[in-house]
């Protein structure tokens, strides 16, 4: 597999750089030939393990990331974007490629970005085996897409199965991460909140995984389509029903796109996440012991729960005294 172009000026520094996210023992070990990486796994350490990829980038926050200069910014919106898929369904990552596309040559920012993604792979335990980057004078600003491999063990998927009276728990975010941002500029134009980066819910949802992974009975990564993603771990025996009684408030930024964009509740619930980056559902008699645990990582409440229904998503808007409504089924 190709690491990067040789031709480029900088290319013997990013090497050296993502050659410190490689593992020095375990699994699966990686080598350098040249700037090709060769990965030897042990079968042995295999054999019960089943990988999961996933591909996303920032989209259109590059060209604000651009803009600000908040490349290190960028890659953990990157990597956040496809580390909190890949661990709501049990799968953690351990390696990823990386395209880097911008609008000019910038080797300050092509290092900061390799540099801040580098150390997040390193905080997190996944190694970086391989990337592009690419100089195109039709991109706005940037863009960095990753493709990240996570693992599983084949027993320990989990499959959504969602029940009368299973609790919702839902993880602060930091703000509009990365989602809604072609919305959200035309109303707010380029204002810094925006470029606040995506929370990472990796180490918090692995902590409760330890020992409640039998407990879990789906998550979301509030992105796309926001409360909508509801849908992924809905069924038609139940309505799933987010409270408006709980401490996880919108910031200010969603009121001000709210306001200034005159835009109702629903769009605001299948626009943003408004103030929540992730919802696990939880067998009920386990919800307030998994709520102690992610409260050492992250801001977090129980939000909602499961009801006898036919496949109804049902928010009380923390913007009025309105109940919206999406039918997923």
């Amino acid at each position: 597999m190709s690491v990067y172009n040789s031709t480029k000026p900088f290319t013997e520094k990013i090497l050296k750089i993502i050659q410190k996210t490689w593992p020095k023992n375990g699994p699966f070990r990686i080598e350098r030939v040249k700037n090709q990486v060769i990965i030897r796994k042990n079968p042995k350490n295999w054999k019960d393990y089943l990988e999961v990829d996933k591909t996303d980038g920032i989209g259109t926050k590059g060209s604000l990331h651009w803009k600000m200069k908040t490349f290190s910014f960028a890659a953990q919106d990157a990597f956040a974007m496809n580390a909190n898929d890949l661990i709501r369904i049990g799968a953690e990552p351990y390696r990823l490629q990386n395209h880097i596309m911008l609008q000019e040559e910038n080797e300050k920012a092509i290092l900061s970005i390799i540099k801040s993604l580098a150390k997040l792979c390193k905080k997190y335990k996944v190694a970086i085996t391989g990337g592009e980057t690419a100089i195109l004078n039709t991109v706005n600003g940037m863009e960095i897409g990753i493709t990240m491999i996570g693992l599983v063990k084949k027993s320990e998927i989990i499959r959504p199965n969602v029940k009368a009276g299973d609790k919702l728990i839902g993880l602060a975010s930091s703000g509009i991460h990365s989602n809604g941002l072609t919305f959200a500029r035309k109303i707010l134009h380029d204002s810094e909140e925006l470029t606040k980066p995506t929370e990472i819910y990796l180490e918090g949802i692995k902590d409760i995984l330890k020992n409640h992974r039998k407990d879990i009975c789906g998550m979301v990564h509030v992105t796309g389509g926001a409360f909508t993603k509801l849908k992924d771990i809905s069924n038609k025996k139940v309505d799933i029903k987010i409270v408006r009684n709980h401490k996880l408030n919108p910031q200010s930024v969603f009121f001000s796109l709210k306001e200034k964009g005159k835009l109702s509740d629903g769009q605001m619930y299948k626009t943003f996440n408004n103030g929540i980056g992730f919802i696990i559902a939880v067998n009920k008699n386990a919800a307030e012991n998994v709520l102690n645990i992610i409260k050492r990582h992250h801001k977090s409440d129980i939000i909602g729960y499961a009801e006898k229904g036919n496949g109804k998503i049902k928010i009380e808007s923390q913007f009025s005294n309105k109940t919206v409504f999406f039918k997923t089924i």
